[in-house]
């Protein structure tokens, strides 16, 4: 875990084994900028239950570049961008948001869904998260599989780019955009999806955009093999935040899912 600003910028966090952290995520960013984690192992990252980790927690971080990791088996999400303090809000005077970080090349496998045991079938919750004005980040070249949310999730975040991505055999949704903490957070604006390979993500939707506006999706591969409830693009309302407005969905293949496009009329 490096420690908190303004002493600890500029680490490299790198060939590390990290397995069972029983308690604890397997890496920690907390307050701290332009530090380097990379070609690491992040295995088995808390316990499923009773105290999930997530594999690597960026919080209240900027600058920072998480890449080349492989990351296995987490219990609570896979890599998170997020605020600090967790959940505060912007007017908290203590208040320091995950800003222009770079999530790249990263290998991201969560529990299996269908395990016997329901307490680790449903314990990792999203491969890749941006939440609560985490904007900027640039995501690029990551697989991601496996969760019960979605593979590359952003939640009240603006001018992201998730670009060059593979996400497959999540619950939720292969990529997610929505708004669920308006208006504490500002409405999720201006973020573009290209590029990517997603498949098999059986339901709402290969890419879910609910609640968002100006999203920019061109160039990706949407594809199901087995065609359940999911849309190839699903874009839709979301209590709290209403529908969204002015994407811009252009030059992608849709194959094998259920509806190719879904637009809600609030949209």
């Amino acid at each position: 875990q490096t420690c908190a600003l303004p002493i600890c910028n500029n680490n490299i966090v790198m060939g590390n084994s990290v397995q069972l952290t029983d308690t604890q995520n397997c890496v920690n960013v907390a307050n701290s900028d332009s530090n380097t984690v990379v070609n690491n192992t992040l295995a088995s990252c808390g316990t499923p239950g009773s105290a999930p980790g997530d594999g690597v927690l960026v919080l209240g971080g900027q600058q920072n570049r998480i890449e080349r990791n492989t990351i296995v088996n987490y219990s609570n999400d896979g890599i998170v961008m997020t605020q600090n303090p967790n959940g505060a809000p912007p007017t908290n005077p203590n208040y320091r948001g995950s800003i222009g970080n770079y999530i790249a090349k990263n290998s991201v496998t969560g529990y299996s869904t269908s395990n016997p045991n329901p307490t680790i079938a449903g314990t990792s919750r999203t491969g890749i998260w941006m939440n609560d004005g985490s904007n900027g980040t640039y995501v690029f070249g990551n697989t991601e599989s496996v969760a019960n949310e979605g593979a590359i999730t952003i939640f009240n975040a603006s001018s992201n780019i998730i670009k060059g991505n593979v996400a497959s055999a999540n619950l939720q949704a292969g990529i997610y955009i929505t708004s669920p903490d308006s208006p504490t957070f500002p409405k999720t604006t201006n973020n573009a999806i290209q590029n990517n390979y997603v498949f098999n993500n059986p339901s709402n939707g290969e890419i879910l955009v609910r609640g968002a506006d100006f999203a920019d999706i061109g160039f990706n591969f949407f594809s199901q093999t087995t065609p359940g409830s999911s849309a190839g693009i699903n874009i839709s309302s979301a209590a709290g935040s209403g529908g969204g407005a002015n994407h811009q969905v252009y030059r992608n293949i849709v194959r094998g899912t259920q509806f190719p496009t879904v637009t809600h009329a609030s949209t």
